[in-house]
């Protein structure tokens, strides 16, 4: 009879959300049912801390040893774990799930039905601890999974400023940079990474190890298997570089000899013409590390043509690729299509 007569006295009750001070918000031994402001079946455990202005909406829960920034709001039957630290004016809503050692920066929003934090889906994993973390003004949309780190580098990092749209799914140990933007239904498998300013377009499937340079931008439906090079355009099936990032490049490199300029570097670094013996950087009879090296010598003497914005592109392309000697897993993509 008391069950019933507590069921009908909740139902009676406004569903409104309201503001929660700290001081508000009790610490519980155990997560109980509990009601806070109005709050329906609202969990707060152990050792929480709660920042001014926090919303807690109905049936959400907090896990032991969390602490939740100012102005935050959590939304309904969401569900954060133990150890958690959430930044200020941070919005997760509804149906959302929060594993435990997981960090979100501040201004955040979270939408429905995302999942930040889980245990990976790795074979050599173990039950360690490992985490999440996610910087500032990141965008996570609807369906997103993010996994946690292994034992391998022991975290998974977001950057600042990122995007990732509906039904993404973020590998173990990945690192994503800042202002990256990644599209709907991409799949990152684990170790990736994803250099500041890239575009990842709808769709796509990148292969564990892989890196893709800073400015890159990989058209939809793309299966990446190899390292994209800087500020260079990706699409096809399978995947080859068409001509550099354009959209990136050109909002800075207005001149046209400028322009020009960087088209050459980029045909005698990927295009390999062999016929074109006279081009002013040499014969392309050499391997593509040795065009880089002679690059990176040439440019300097092309101040006269090339803007800074220009030769930093150049360079920072030579860079990578010599860089990819030592440090790439699976290899470079070039201008050759993938087999």
């Amino acid at each position: 009879m008391s069950w019933a007569i507590l069921s009908w006295c909740t139902r009676a009750l406004p569903r409104k959300t309201t503001r929660l001070a700290s001081s508000l918000v009790s610490t519980l031994e155990y997560p109980t049912l509990v009601f806070i402001r109005r709050n329906l079946y609202t969990q707060v455990a152990e050792n929480c801390r709660i920042g001014d202005g926090v919303q807690l909406d109905d049936f959400c829960r907090i896990g032991a040893n969390t602490v939740i920034g100012e102005n935050t709001r959590v939304g309904r039957f969401t569900e954060i774990g133990s150890h958690c630290r959430i930044g200020s004016f941070v919005r997760i809503d509804s149906h959302v799930l929060v594993d435990s050692n997981t960090q979100v920066g501040n201004h955040c929003t979270v939408y429905p039905f995302a999942v930040l934090g889980y245990p990976p889906q790795d074979k050599k994993y173990k039950g360690e601890e490992t985490s999440l973390e996610i910087g500032n003004r990141c965008q996570i949309r609807e369906g997103v999974k993010v996994e946690r780190g292994t034992s391998w580098s022991n975290k998974t990092v977001i950057g600042d400023d990122v995007l990732l749209m509906s039904n993404v799914y973020v590998g173990h140990d990945s690192w994503i940079g800042e202002h990256v933007t990644v599209a709907n239904n991409v799949s990152i498998a684990g170790h990736v990474k994803v250099f500041p300013f890239a575009v990842i377009g709808g769709h796509c499937a990148l292969h564990q190890f892989v890196r893709i340079g800073r400015g890159a931008m990989i058209g939809g439906m793309s299966a990446i298997r190899r390292d994209v090079p800087p500020f260079c355009l990706v699409t096809g099936t399978p995947p080859r570089l068409r001509c550099l990032n354009y959209h990136q490049i050109w909002k800075k490199v207005g001149n046209h000899p400028q322009r020009k300029w960087m088209k050459r570097c980029f045909d005698y670094l990927f295009l390999n013409k062999e016929d074109d013996a006279h081009s002013s950087f040499g014969p392309h009879r050499e391997s593509i590390f040795q065009r880089a090296q002679n690059l990176l010598f040439q440019y300097a003497l092309q101040q006269d043509v090339a803007c800074d914005v220009s030769r930093d592109v150049i360079r920072e392309i030579c860079t990578f690729i010599l860089d990819s000697r030592t440090n790439s897993v699976r290899g470079l993509l070039t201008g050759d299509c993938e087999r």
